[in-house]
Order: structure tokens, then C-alpha cells, then sequence
């Protein structure tokens, strides 16, 4: 196959994008094809037919290790927070330094830091707040070229430190924070607050000094602030942590933690936790499109989200000698994550003849996703059993299906019931793959590589047309 066959002749965004991102020296689309899916030749299939394209990282990079290259096969990692002293906030630029020389980008979290005005034991006599350091890490997230591509960088920090009002002003001034996003972490007890239209705590123990900070503020008020800035710049963004926390396959399992997320926010990650990721084009699964007779096709869906839980896996492997970082190379040893997410809703519910929001497409949509984590954590469980599974095989994860409750701690061997597939009995005693397999990410320019084609026929004239979707980047590549 021919790259102009697999985009289109006509789809010029496609093809620049291709040559400029992710073609290596000018190999051949076949070559790319092998290069990119390890050899793995049901994941070529899929590659070639538009039902799945790996994340930006494992398009451009998988492969050029062999050509003596440090690069990364992850899109992006969380940073281990920085604690509260001098050298543990340089050692986190350091390593934001070193990831980013990679190709990955970073998520941080800032909320150990000290509030501005604490007392310290050295020449400043206090400490200029843990916001001004996000001008530090923003400026090493502008040093460290990419190939043509800079970093990129999310820091949090949590509602209730004292800090938390400037650093949602902090990006009202367009010259401060320039290369990074921002979000605040949101608790169940703020939202509270909230609702209730009380105060709420802004607190901060200084360890070295002992010091105590507090103030207590109007949690709507904070709230309002908010939403307020975020309307006019768009940021900051809001993690609802206490359900992030909560609401995940490794909630009861006491060795876990997220530290942060990713710059784009779609994955919670513990600390050198890493984005692999791939997204499954639900465009291609529509049959007969454009018709009254169109249809989802979920058992070809289904097969095709088992090859790629396979497919991340074996990447992740691939990839593991390659992280900038040991924290970062035992942490994917440890947990496995991989991101496994869908694109092309809009192109398949034009296919499919549907609006979105309308109910039928948002039942549609509940269906597709259910599928999806479904069949991709009984896949992740049915791991070859050749395979040892991983170093922190969570045995108490429990989700029960369409259950909007919380979750409850796993009935004794009951792992199983994380899906409604029947398991057969001689599957292994334990989750063998990647646990959690599934997140939606919103995707970059390589998105942008498929396209909807559809041959019509105008029943009066006879003669047919085509019917092309291409995307349009405002924005050079």
C-alpha cells in the first residue's frame, strides 16, 4: 500500500503531516507500517484499514532506538512531586529537563510547596510561594526542543492551599506561565462547602519550621473565581480529585496513588507514571454508512480493542529500556498503564446518521463505552499466561457493571467480575495485563491523518459522488 491509498490523494493535511512528524528519513509507508507496529502483523491490519493508529510518540519514535536514538514511546509522564526545599524543586526541573529531551511531556503538582509569606531559615527570611515556581518550570519546558516541537507541561495544585487564589490568577498576566497548563485539585469537602455556601479551609504545615497557615474563605466565592478566570483564559482547569481517587480499577488497592496527571489531563498517573496510548477510529465500524440501514458493528469493535490491549502491551514492553528516568522505568514495570481511547465519533455518527446529543446518540455512546472498558479489562485480565503479570497485579479491584455506586472491596477471588465476559476456567488466578487499559485522549495532529470517504449514488441521475470529511489545521506544522 501507498501513502496517497491510505490517506487520499486529496488529503494534503494528512500527507504533510505524515512526511514532516512521522516518516524517518523518507522510509516507505509499508516500512512505517512495520516500524510502528513491531512487526505485529493484526496491528498492521488495523493500522492500514483506519480502525487504530497509535499515540504521536509510537508513530514518530518506535523503532529508532535500533538507529541509536533517546526517545521515548510515551506521550507523557507525572513528574514525583517536588517537597518542600531548594534542592527537590531543582531536581524536578532536572528531570522535567531530562524527560523532555525525550519527546515526553510532564504533569506536576505543586501543592507540598510552601504558601508565600512562610518563614525560612535562610538569607530571604520567606519564601516567595510555591507559585513562583511555575515560572521555573515553564521556562525549562520552553528550553528543551523537540525536533521541532516544544514540551509540554500541567501543573496542579490543591484547592485547599493558601496559595490557591494567585495561582488562578497567575496566567491573567499573559506573560507569566507561558508553556504550561494549570489546574486545581477540587475535594469532595470544597464542593461541600460549595453547595452549602460555607467557608472553607485554605491550610499549610510548614515541617521544617513547624509553622502553621490558615485562612478560611467563601467556598462559592473561591469557586465563582474559578470558573470566573477559567471563562476569560481558560484556564484554570478543574480535577475533581477525591473522584479521581475513588472512581478507578486501583481504589482499594493501598500500594497506588496518583501523584498527578498529564498535561492534557485525560490520565491520572502515580509519580514516573507514563501515557502509552492509542486510539480506535469508531468511524471505520459503521456498516453500509450514509445509509438507512447503517449500523455499529461492536463484535468487529470488540475483536479489534483485544488486538490492541495486546498491541499497547507489547509496546510497552518494547519501550520499557527506554524512559528517561528510574522512577519512571520501575513505576511502568510495577503498574503497566496503557491508554487505550477512541476518535472518530463525529465522522461515525455523521456515517451513522445521527446528532450529536440527541438520545439515541447518547445511547449509542453509553454502549461504545462500555464495550470498550469492558472487553479491554477482560482482555488485560486473559494476559498469555506465558507471561508473568505485573509486579503489583491488583487483586482487590471490583467494578460492577453499569454501576454508578461506589466501589466496594472485592469478594474473596471474585477479580473476575471486573467484566461481564464469561472467564474460562482455566484463565489465571490473577489480572495478568495493564491495569487501568483504557483512556480517551483527546489526540494531536495525528488524528488528523484519517478521513470519511464514501462512494454515493444520486438515485435520479444515476451518477455518483464522493463524499469526503477532511479536517483543516490552522496552524503550521
Amino acid at each position: 500500500m501507498e501513502l496517497q491509498e491510505w490517506l487520499g490523494s486529496e488529503n494534503q493535511l494528512g500527507i504533510d503531516i505524515w512526511k514532516n512528524k512521522y516518516c524517518y528519513n523518507e522510509e516507505t509507508f509499508e516500512h512505517w507500517v512495520n516500524r510502528i507496529t513491531g512487526g505485529n502483523e493484526n496491528m498492521a491490519r488495523l493500522v492500514k484499514e483506519k480502525k487504530f493508529l497509535f499515540g504521536g510518540r509510537i508513530l514518530a519514535n518506535r523503532g529508532l532506538e535500533y538507529e541509536g536514538r533517546k526517545i521515548t514511546l510515551s506521550n507523557c509522564y507525572v513528574i514525583e512531586p517536588p517537597q518542600d526545599d531548594i534542592e527537590s524543586i531543582f531536581e524536578c526541573a532536572k528531570k522535567l529537563a531530562r524527560t523532555y529531551s525525550y519527546g515526553g511531556g510532564c504533569g506536576i503538582d505543586i501543592s507540598d510547596l510552601s504558601p508565600r509569606g512562610a518563614k525560612i531559615n535562610n538569607a530571604a527570611r520567606e519564601t516567595t510561594g510555591a507559585v513562583s515556581f511555575m515560572d521555573l518550570y515553564s521556562l525549562v519546558t520552553e528550553l528543551i526542543g523537540q525536533n521541532g516541537r516544544r514540551g509540554a507541561l500541567m501543573i496542579s495544585i490543591d484547592c485547599s492551599h493558601p496559595d490557591v487564589e494567585h495561582f488562578i490568577d497567575i496566567k491573567t498576566d499573559l506573560t507569566k506561565v507561558t508553556k504550561a497548563n494549570i489546574s486545581v485539585r477540587i475535594s469532595g469537602d470544597f464542593m461541600e462547602a460549595v453547595k452549602k455556601n460555607e467557608n472553607f479551609r485554605l491550610h499549610y504545615t510548614r515541617e521544617a519550621t513547624g509553622e502553621k497557615i490558615q485562612e478560611y474563605v467563601s467556598a462559592r466565592e473561591l469557586f465563582h473565581h474559578i470558573a470566573e478566570t477559567n471563562w476569560d483564559y481558560a484556564e484554570p482547569g478543574a480535577l475533581f480529585w477525591d473522584r479521581v481517587k475513588s472512581w478507578n480499577l486501583l481504589s482499594n488497592t493501598e500500594e497506588f496513588s496518583y501523584a498527578g496527571v498529564n498535561p492534557c489531563a485525560e490520565e491520572p498517573l502515580p509519580a514516573g507514571g507514563s501515557c502509552l496510548l492509542g486510539s480506535i477510529n469508531l468511524a471505520e465500524f459503521v456498516t453500509e454508512p450514509f445509509t438507512g440501514r447503517a449500523a455499529f458493528d461492536f463484535d468487529s469493535f470488540k475483536i479489534c480493542v483485544k488486538e490492541c490491549v495486546r498491541g499497547l502491551n507489547e509496546a510497552l514492553d518494547e519501550g520499557m529500556p527506554l524512559h528517561p528516568l528510574k522512577e519512571q522505568r520501575e513505576s511502568v514495570r510495577d503498574w503497566r498503564q496503557i491508554g487505550l481511547g477512541i476518535m472518530g465519533l463525529a465522522d461515525m455518527l455523521l456515517k451513522l446518521g445521527l446528532t450529536y446529543g440527541e438520545p439515541d446518540s447518547l445511547e449509542l455512546c453509553d454502549q461504545i463505552g462500555f464495550a470498550l472498558a469492558d472487553t479491554a479489562v477482560c482482555a488485560s485480565a486473559l494476559w498469555p499466561k506465558k507471561r508473568a503479570p505485573f509486579r503489583n497485579a491488583a487483586l482487590r479491584i471490583y467494578w460492577p457493571p453499569r454501576s454508578w455506586r461506589a466501589t466496594p472491596p472485592l469478594p474473596p477471588g471474585n477479580w473476575l467480575k471486573n467484566t461481564v465476559f464469561t472467564i474460562p476456567s482455566s484463565s489465571p488466578s490473577r489480572p495478568q495485563g495493564p491495569c487501568p487499559p483504557c483512556w480517551a485522549s483527546p489526540g494531536g495532529s495525528s488524528l488528523c491523518l484519517p478521513t470519511i470517504t464514501s462512494e454515493r449514488r444520486n438515485p435520479s441521475t444515476g451518477r455518483t459522488f464522493t463524499i469526503r470529511c477532511i479536517q483543516k489545521l490552522w496552524k503550521p506544522i
